[in-house]
């Protein structure tokens, strides 16, 4: 997993002064995909795939908002368990989250990956989650030069979505293609790549690219 310099050199700093909704500089969701697995009224459960070579996981937390800080709110030092429940929740309420990857080198913990933000409604609001993510097509064959219009779209629970990030997208290797926040994918270079379509409580799906 090749790390960017801008992750490795995060420390704490970074999370515990986020006061605004936008994504930590250096998170990719290509590398560490979080999502929102379980919700209930006073709880929610976190998920996220095993992230190779991490000694444990940082995972913070606040209400959604402008000016709601991150806190620290559970520590993981191992690489074996890959879920979080967070209790004691307010019902009909939204939530922030997301997760950092920590490697510990000479006695220091280094970030390798960090996700992107999830945004969760507890139940028993006005508003839901969306439940799964709709692609049109799951893999796409694109000349180099060319474009690709992804074609999208979230699946909602029985509850009406309030938006705090449309559909997002990302590509895996943007050596080989690149997509714009609208989901209009750019072959660039031939080879094969994915691309992330992931809503905004961590629920996704994946194209495969291929350029030639």
């Amino acid at each position: 997993m090749g790390i960017p310099a801008e992750t490795l050199l995060l420390g704490d700093g970074a999370f515990t002064s986020q006061n605004s909704e936008d994504d930590i500089k250096g998170s990719l969701f290509s590398q560490l995909q979080l999502k929102a697995s379980k919700v209930k009224t006073n709880s929610e459960k976190l998920t996220w795939k095993k992230i190779k070579g991490a000694d444990g996981y940082l995972i913070y937390g606040t209400r959604c908002g402008k000016g709601s800080k991150l806190k620290l709110v559970k520590t993981i030092e191992q690489n074996s368990k890959t879920g979080y429940i967070q209790k004691k929740l307010k019902k009909g309420k939204s939530y922030r989250y997301l997760v950092r990857a920590y490697k510990i080198i000479d006695g220091k913990r280094i970030t390798i990956a960090v996700s992107k933000s999830v945004h969760i409604f507890t139940k028993g609001g006005k508003f839901g989650n969306a439940k799964s993510v709709k692609l049109k097509k799951t893999k796409a064959l694109i000349r180099k030069g060319k474009k690709f219009k992804i074609k999208a779209s979230e699946v909602k629970m029985k509850k009406p979505l309030r938006r705090h990030r449309k559909l997002s997208y990302e590509s895996s290797n943007t050596k080989v293609a690149t997509v714009t926040k609208k989901g209009v994918i750019r072959a660039k270079a031939k080879g094969t790549c994915m691309v992330y379509v992931y809503a905004q409580n961590g629920v996704y799906k994946k194209i495969k690219v291929t350029v030639k």
